[in-house]
């Protein structure tokens, strides 16, 4: 196995175990951490969701005590 097969295939299994845990919901803030730089690392990072997503989920959040701030 060469060294780029072998890189290929470390590569390959790390992004599982990611994958994996991610699933399983017991994300702590350490694999956060990785997780994150694992993103950066491979241009991932920088793909946001574009602003009338954003505006759209903003738009579905309740909006809490804007009654009592309008009585100040």
């Amino acid at each position: 196995m060469s060294k780029s097969e072998k890189m290929d295939a470390l590569y390959e299994l790390f992004l599982e175990d990611l994958l994996l845990l991610v699933k399983s919901g017991k994300v702590k803030a350490s694999d956060r951490a990785v997780i994150r730089q694992f993103l950066r690392d491979h241009d991932m990072a920088t793909k946001r969701p574009k602003p009338s997503t954003l505006e759209a989920l903003v738009d579905r959040l309740p909006h809490f005590g804007d009654e009592e701030t309008n009585s100040i």
